[in-house]
């Protein structure tokens, strides 16, 4: 299974504690353990108050990508920070509704 997704850290706003990532293609099985490790690096390193996901470019997303983001959420709120989903298209969007994880993130 090819991983099909872009993965862009924008971190010239990280001194002031947010750091912004641009996603562009599916977060499926292939690509949401990359999406993970990434983002757990970027916890460690930089250390943010506040991570913006950026899925404007998200075509699909299915289960495995629902679970990343639940857990990087958790380890953001652990931290006392928080996970910030902003520009959902319709398709992720959905998803997020038909799961009941609209109500518990923070949608832009």
């Amino acid at each position: 299974m090819a991983d099909h997704l872009t993965i862009d850290v924008d971190s010239s706003q990280a001194d002031d504690g947010i750091v912004r990532v641009r996603l562009e293609g599916e977060l499926d099985p292939a690509s949401a353990p990359r999406l993970q490790r990434e983002m757990q690096a970027l916890l460690f390193t930089a250390a943010p108050r506040e991570l913006v996901l950026d899925f404007q470019g998200v075509t699909f997303m299915d289960s495995s990508g629902i679970r990343t983001v639940i857990e990087l959420s958790n380890q953001l709120r652990d931290r006392e920070g928080v996970l910030v989903l902003e520009k959902v298209p319709e398709t992720p969007r959905r998803v997020l509704e038909v799961t009941g994880l609209t109500e518990h993130l923070d949608l832009r």
